[in-house]
């Protein structure tokens, strides 16, 4: 398990079987460090598809079982 960008994750399971391993991420954020808050609202629908391609490329997968979309109520 991991939390951030994966390379927790991605060391301990490469080679490993794809059947065997269940990827969910998360979507909906991306960092903002010199904000007021670490993270800001990134859910627009043009948004998603680059943070879900993101996750794929951080984990070293090409596919994920669950995505989950951040809830943003700011």
């Amino acid at each position: 398990m991991s939390y951030g960008l994966g390379s927790l994750t991605r060391a301990p399971l490469s080679g490993a079987d794809r059947d065997a391993v269940f990827y969910a991420s998360k979507v909906g954020a991306r960092p903002l460090p010199e904000g007021p808050a670490p993270m800001t609202a990134a859910q627009k629908l043009a948004e998603l598809p680059d943070a879900v391609h993101e996750n794929l490329r951080s984990l070293g997968t090409d596919h994920l079982g669950v995505v989950y979309l951040r809830r943003m109520d700011m």
